[in-house]
């Protein structure tokens, strides 16, 4: 393939890299200039802001999350900022990136609550759980998974984003019965 590619290719592994693990430094260089390039201090925030800029860094909305079997921590970005392709929801299980199309169709199903069709949100999510309750062997690349109580993470993931932006969201009520008079 044409370097370009190559380039973007490796570019969006280090973005997926250094979400998952913002406790370790990220440099990428391309023809001797620095692209992107993390502090290793564990600052997410961070991370979305030098991939994303300010708008999306000062939209994002962390969550924290725990029940029994799961723990789940990330950031959701408001739905006012959204994409066209669903390509920017970042799954990691255990801190490793992972693709579960019954975790990313949730997301999306939640979040068009709130945003208009056919817009996607920006989305990272880490869930620690057993990994006794993991199934990497679904693909012979490791990155699909199945999970053993997956319904009820699904609910509870719905839960919290449903609780992340309906307070945040609401819209202002009018009574009609106070205009009238």
């Amino acid at each position: 393939r044409k370097p370009n590619y190559e380039f973007s290719v490796i570019a969006e592994w280090i973005n997926k890299l250094a979400l998952s693990y913002p406790n370790i430094r990220f440099s990428l260089s391309h023809n001797g200039r620095l692209i992107f390039q993390t502090s290793g201090k564990g600052n997410i925030l961070e991370i979305i802001y030098q991939m994303y800029g300010k708008d999306v860094a000062a939209a994002a909305e962390s969550f924290d999350e725990q029940t029994l079997d799961f723990h789940i921590h990330g950031y959701g970005i408001q739905p006012k900022i959204n994409r066209s392709s669903k390509y920017f929801i970042f799954v990691s299980v255990n801190h490793r990136l992972v693709r579960s199309l019954p975790i990313q169709n949730a997301i999306i199903e939640t979040y068009h609550e709130f945003m208009p069709p056919n817009r996607y949100p920006i989305f990272l999510i880490d869930i620690e759980v057993d990994p006794q309750l993991v199934d990497v062997n679904v693909h012979p690349n490791k990155l699909e998974i199945r999970m053993t109580k997956q319904n009820e993470l699904i609910d509870l993931i719905k839960e919290m984003i449903r609780k992340l932006f309906e307070e945040k969201l609401r819209t202002v009520e009018v009574d009609l019965k106070r205009i009238q008079e």
